[in-house]
């Protein structure tokens, strides 16, 4: 119960982006999404986690987020550059948004 009540909001959020990922959502809304995980994931109180809740959720989760960001990283340099496609980048960033969804499971799974 502690660990759903310290990490119950971050999780929550990644399953939000999750979904709406599934339905697609632009760049600009995205990166604004990925700026509100981390300000949720910065929240965290990490010196009161357990060892438990830290490997069962938290360690997925953050690698989950890291995911999330890379995917955002990704797609902001094929942004600035004229000659990215999206067809040469979605698969780039469908690779990282599985990635962080089977991350995010394990996360849920923890809780």
């Amino acid at each position: 119960m502690a660990c759903r009540k310290m990490l119950g909001s971050f999780v929550d959020s990644m399953a939000d982006l999750r979904r709406k990922l599934a339905v697609g959502i632009s760049y600009e809304d995205y990166l604004g999404e990925v700026q509100e995980l981390r300000a949720v994931y910065a929240a965290i109180p990490d010196d009161r986690l357990g060892l438990g809740c830290l490997l069962a959720t938290g360690t997925p989760g953050e690698r989950a987020l890291n995911r999330y960001m890379a995917a955002a990283n990704e797609w902001g340099e094929c942004l600035t550059t004229t000659d990215c496609e999206t067809a040469t980048v979605e698969p780039r960033l469908q690779r990282e948004w599985a990635r962080a969804s089977v991350l995010l499971s394990t996360a849920q799974a923890g809780i």
